[in-house]
């Protein structure tokens, strides 16, 4: 061999040795950059959807406000009476009640409540509060027709919501939307107006702003303008967004939901669900930096071997990074259509959740329209399911949600669709429904689906399960998800009440089924409870197991029916004075000081306020105030001992501290049943009645017994 030739041999040698290396090295890089790409990618996904949720349920909280304030009987007594504008806003005693009314939401939502009014529905302000301050009529608007708010909201049905877009409020400078409702006399004349305005500041959870350095949150709109961002924060006059941030306008030009990059950072964005008189149309997004391709340490190495990689890089890199960017646009494609589905779909059983629901249900109705089908809706309900899990665990309910599913899955035609709604309650919508009588055809196929045979929810473990469900075909006065879904929902309670396992429709239903649905005021109760949970940041969980195991021991106490609708309201109402609590000390992570601790102590008083401003609440305002208070003397707020502390008192108590017990906390897991009766025990003759705990195990006995007997029926 040519010597010349020999001494070329260690230089290509060198040069495939590198290139080899090179080759090695970037995949390497790659695929750490490609692990933290998709770590980073979770991340924000996670987060977007959180604040998502976090943000739907905030909509869901205004709107409850607004019509419980709405429901204060001095909106309508200041029309009492053929009286002129200037005669009503001089009547002191009736004009001071609407505005104590309208003080009421301050109290509701203290730290985002601007401007609330009463308007008459000509258009004059009749009362307004700002800030808590009473406006003096000589202040007051003659006219407020041009209002964003205003032609809509008088265009509702009662007991509707209208929620506009951002404005800067005339009265705080501030940006808000508005929530409004109509007020109609006793004989269905339209008064006016209640409204108040919601600072955007407010739909932005405090936690997140504060999260990782690089993180950052951001609401906007459908043109990509910021409305609500985490480091930027909408103060007073502030500009609405962020000056000359065009991001986002990009972002909502490129996609609907799930993740992209744009500019220099990787974003996860997200759509609010959609509902009927909610002019908002907002996206979350969440983003961070995005990874770069190299770094720079990658080049240490010094100049000889960043020459050799340059001339591997030369020989082959362009063949590689034709085939990366194919992947790389393959792999973005689909990271966008799986978060796009994982932000629909519920996680346990596969199905559509409520979102995705509500979304298709929104879909198959405008197709509906086009072209003249009239779709239905079966709201499915697992009977007795919180027994399941109760008596034999949530691993074991899971098992029967899932199983469920599948069945009802494979008892309705291809193109229905089923959705779980939440809980143990599923949706199914079937297109096309000519008649009721199909439509109670296809309900009863999911009776039969479901109790055709056991489910089994465990080794060695069958379980008899059986479904109600309540249905409804769209029509002229039920043509929006919300119409539609409360009808249904109004017809599966029927089919409870009538015995379960049936199938009832909206419109077979009669005087003795409205009659029989559950007290209005326990609705209210429900909405009072959501909104304390939502400002807590805590589901409404635990006020409902109160509530239920409340109204079961006052049964086994031997209490009229009425005592035990009064222990059901306290029980979901017994922690609803936490909405005026300030965050730093309600989300404070950390124990409570001293001080602290004597604010937290008052929140038991400011729930007998707020309750006892609402009709159908107040008689529960007693047990409300009273159920920190111990049988030893050494509770709250009063010191109240013994049998001076009201029944409902003693056996709200009871029950909040067995689910305190028996439910999972951030600082310590669950215990047992037994566990908890025998603590509860241990309480007696200090915090707790004695005869109050026997109730409450007779009635946990009365639980376990009538699963059995419903097992054995089965």
């Amino acid at each position: 061999m040519p010597l010349e030739m020999r001494g070329r041999i260690p230089v290509i040698l060198a040069i495939i040795g590198a290139v080899i290396l090179s080759a090695f090295a970037a995949k390497t890089v790659g695929a750490e950059r490609e692990n933290a790409g998709e770590q980073r990618d979770r991340i924000i996904d996670r987060s977007a959807l959180g604040e998502i949720a976090h943000l739907e349920a905030s909509f869901d909280r205004v709107r409850y406000m607004i019509l419980l304030t709405a429901r204060n009987s001095a909106f309508v007594s200041l029309y009492d009476g053929d009286v002129s504008r200037a005669e009503r806003i001089a009547d002191q005693y009736r004009t001071a009640q609407v505005r104590e009314a309208l003080a009421y939401l301050d109290l509701l939502d203290p730290d985002s409540v601007g401007r609330a009014c009463f308007i008459d529905a000509g258009g004059s302000e009749n009362a307004c509060v700002v800030n808590g301050v009473h406006i003096s009529p000589g202040d007051l608007s003659l006219d407020e027709t041009a209002a964003i708010f205003f032609a809509p909201s008088l265009a509702l049905a009662n007991g509707e919501v209208h929620l506009s877009v951002p404005y800067r409020s005339p009265a705080t400078a501030e940006w808000v939307i508005a929530s409004s409702t109509p007020v109609d006399s006793r004989n269905g004349r339209r008064l006016g107006i209640v409204y108040y305005e919601v600072t955007l500041e407010s739909f932005l959870r405090e936690p997140v702003a504060t999260t990782g350095s690089d993180q950052q949150v951001r609401f906007f709109d459908a043109t990509g303008t910021v409305l609500i961002a985490a480091r930027f924060e909408q103060r007073l006059d502030a500009v609405l967004g962020v000056p000359d941030d065009g991001t986002f306008r990009a972002v909502v030009g490129q996609t609907e939901d799930g993740l992209v990059t744009a500019g220099e950072r990787r974003h996860s964005v997200h759509r609010m669900a959609q509902s009927a008189k909610n002019d908002n149309r907002w996206y979350v997004v969440v983003s961070a930096a995005s990874s770069p391709f190299l770094s720079a340490a990658g080049f240490s190495s010094g100049a000889v071997g960043a020459a050799i990689l340059a001339l591997g890089l030369v020989l082959f890199a362009w063949h590689s990074l034709r085939r990366r960017r194919a992947m790389t646009r393959g792999l973005a494609e689909e990271r966008e259509r799986d978060a796009e589905e994982r932000s629909r779909t519920d996680g346990l059983t596969g199905l559509l959740n409520r979102r995705g629901c509500i979304e298709m249900l929104t879909a198959e109705l405008r197709r509906a329209e086009r072209e003249g089908h009239v779709p239905g809706v079966l709201l499915v309900d697992a009977d007795r399911f919180k027994r399941v899990n109760d008596t034999y665990g949530h691993q074991a309910g899971d098992a029967v949600l899932v199983e469920v599913a599948r069945r009802l899955r494979s008892a309705v035609r291809e193109y229905d669709v089923v959705a779980r709604w939440g809980g143990e309650e599923f949706v199914v919508v079937v297109p096309a429904m000519s008649n009721d009588a199909d439509l109670a055809t296809a309900g009863h196929a999911l009776l039969t689906a479901i109790s055709a045979t056991p489910i089994a929810a465990g080794p060695d473990l069958l379980l008899p399960v059986t479904i109600s469900v309540g249905g409804v075909r769209a029509g002229d006065a039920l043509w929006s998800v919300e119409g539609i879904v409360d009808a249904a929902d109004r017809a599966l309670y029927s089919a409870k009440h009538r015995g379960r396992n049936r199938v009832r429709l909206f419109t077979q239903m009669t005087v003795e089924d409205f009659v029989a649905e559950e007290p209005e005021a326990m609705r209210l109760a429900q909405v009072l409870a959501l909104s304390a949970a939502v400002r807590e940041g805590m589901p409404e969980l635990h006020s409902q197991q109160v509530a239920d195991l409340s109204g079961e021991v006052a049964r086994a106490y031997g209490l009229s029916e009425e005592a035990v609708l009064r222990c059901r309201l306290g029980g979901w109402l017994h922690d609803v004075g936490k909405i005026a609590i300030p965050d730093r000390i309600l989300a404070k992570p950390g124990a409570l000081d001293d001080d602290e601790w004597a604010v937290m102590h008052t929140h038991s008083v400011i729930g007998e306020l707020l309750v006892s401003r609402v009709d159908g609440l107040a008689e529960a305002a007693p047990a409300v105030r009273h159920h920190h208070e111990r049988v030893d003397g050494t509770g709250y707020p009063d010191g109240l001992a013994g049998d001076a502390i009201p029944i409902e008192a003693r056996i709200i108590a009871a029950a909040d501290a067995y689910s305190a017990i028996t439910v999972d906390r951030p600082y310590r897991r669950s215990r047992s049943q037994q566990i908890a009766i025998e603590e509860l025990r241990e309480s007696v003759g200090t915090h707790l009645d004695g005869d109050v705990v026997e109730a409450l195990v007779r009635a946990l006995d009365r639980r376990e017994s009538d699963v059995a007997a419903n097992l054995l029926r089965g």
